[in-house]
């Protein structure tokens, strides 16, 4: 239990110190081991579902990424505690699963850009795309089979399953990553 009084959703170390956690009420927050309490937590409505999935940047602890019950993205930006950009998959399914891509840009087929954290996303009836945090788009969508995926004509670069919801920016996304 949480100091919330609800349950633990998803849970992930953040450095040496921090474990972030989303819980069933809709909170997030992160855990200080050192002082054995919550040192910050960030803001969420709970229109948007439960943080259900969380991917943290690995680096520099600028910028961390949910995943709701009800579709959402949400990108936090963890040095102001603000939400900063969120997108919802337009059929409303949850976010199965999110993952930080890892391989470089070329081996995903895009090219020579680089520097902007990469993610999987996993919503909609088994499709997975790779969306680019920083531009706030999504570069590819797959459609996984059972024995293979395949790209989705007309749904490639700049065409994914999530659409914007808000833009709430009070600081240059770039910055954050």
């Amino acid at each position: 239990m949480t100091p919330d009084g609800s349950a633990v959703l998803d849970l992930a170390a953040w450095g040496p110190s921090l474990l972030v956690y989303s819980t069933q009420a809709g909170g997030l927050a992160a855990w200080d081991l050192r002082m054995g309490q919550d040192a910050w937590s960030l803001p969420h409505s709970p229109v948007a579902g439960a943080v259900e999935r969380l991917v943290l940047d690995p680096t520099s602890q600028n910028w961390l990424v949910g995943g709701t019950s009800r579709g959402h993205l949400c990108l936090w930006d963890a040095r102001f505690r603000l939400p900063v950009n969120e997108w919802q998959h337009p059929a409303g399914v949850p976010v199965a699963a999110l993952a930080l891509a890892e391989a470089p840009p070329q081996r995903l087929g895009l090219g020579g850009r680089g520097g902007a954290p990469l993610l999987y996303v996993a919503a909609g009836d088994q499709e997975v795309g790779l969306w680019d945090v920083a531009e706030g788009t999504c570069q590819q969508v797959r459609v996984v089979g059972r024995r293979s995926t395949r790209a989705v004509p007309g749904r490639g670069r700049g065409t994914c399953c999530m659409s914007p919801v808000r833009l709430c920016c009070l600081h240059a996304l770039a910055c954050c990553c």
